[in-house]
């Protein structure tokens, strides 16, 4: 049985076609655990006139927090609520195709070891679709990251089928409180499968909105979760160095890195004292990795990066500074 994860917040426009969509799949043994994150608006009232339908042919679940979470805490209560074999995360402001859950069992069937499967995705607002680069059936971790690594397969939690088992074995739960949740979560799942399939056709439906979780009011938030997924990716890395991925781990803390840098560009509203609080943070993540360059088998080219970083950081850190002074 597969249980599908619909966390609910403000989404009184969308939830009714995304519960549709469930409806509507072709495949019957399904759990639906919907979670109410303590939404303000219609939502949930809009979700319950849809239960009755959706009773007919799923087992639904409700779990409602007694207080506003955020989707990290939503995903993880859906996760324990859980009795079927596989989670899928699907965001209520989105939509399945009518095969998508069958289409995910169908590879299950076929791989019986599988970890995880990632499924393709359509894009409305870009009239796009996403087809993975990489093959159907991954064995490895070092090739499972490195098709990470290389953008074969998206950061985000929702439209993978994922064994449950493995879920919490590896303890892969989303840690609370933290944006870009998903890049931290799609990196964790990386570093620990050890085989994967993909469903190389679109079967999730993403809805482009124009407000989101990462805005200017919460810059500051955003900054400090760029940076607990890159303090996460240097640890793990010292943990297990002597392994054959780390070259590998080691390329994406650099791209992480440099997302950090590209964040820095869009504060707007940060004082003098959170500019040098964030250079001491990224200055503690840099001396690590410079420490660690020196008992890791990384490439010369990758050596020669990591060394570059420090210097790097600072003269964006020192851009923007000056940027700011210059609109005083």
């Amino acid at each position: 049985m597969v249980s599908i994860i619909i966390p609910i917040y403000n989404v009184q426009d969308y939830i009714n076609d995304c519960l549709y969509s469930v409806y509507t799949q072709t495949y019957s043994e399904i759990e639906v655990i919907l979670v109410n994150d303590c939404t303000p608006d219609n939502s949930m009232l809009i979700a319950h006139s849809n239960i009755e339908k959706l009773k007919k042919r799923f087992n639904v679940k409700i779990i409602d927090h007694k207080s506003n979470k955020g989707l990290s805490a939503a995903r993880n209560s859906g996760v324990k609520e859980a009795t079927g074999e596989w989670v899928y995360f699907l965001d209520s402001d989105d939509e399945i195709t009518p095969d998508c859950i069958e289409c995910f069992v169908r590879l299950a069937e076929r791989y019986l070891s599988v970890d995880f499967i990632v499924g393709g995705i359509r894009v409305i607002g870009r009239n796009i679709s996403y087809r993975l680069t990489t093959s159907e059936y991954v064995i490895g971790n070092d090739n499972i990251l490195k098709c990470y690594i290389s953008g074969m397969w998206y950061e985000m939690a929702w439209n993978k089928l994922i064994r449950k088992e493995y879920f919490v074995s590896n303890n892969l739960w989303f840690k609370e409180g933290l944006l870009h949740e998903d890049q931290l979560f799609s990196y964790q799942l990386a570093t620990t499968a050890l085989t994967m399939a993909t469903v190389n056709k679109p079967t999730y439906i993403y809805k482009m909105r124009m407000s989101g979780a990462i805005t200017s009011s919460n810059g500051r938030k955003n900054f400090d979760s760029f940076i607990c997924i890159l303090e996460y990716m240097v640890y793990s890395v010292m943990q297990k160095y002597s392994t054959s991925s780390v070259t590998l781990e080691y390329a994406q803390i650099i791209r992480f890195s440099y997302s950090i840098l590209l964040s820095l560009y869009g504060k707007h509203n940060l004082t003098e004292m959170e500019v040098v609080n964030y250079e001491l943070k990224v200055d503690r993540i840099c001396r690590i990795v410079t420490f660690y360059k020196c008992k890791l088998p990384v490439p010369i080219q990758i050596k020669l990066t990591i060394i570059k970083l420090p210097q790097t950081m600072r003269k964006v850190l020192l851009k923007w500074h000056n940027k700011k002074i210059q609109k005083k």
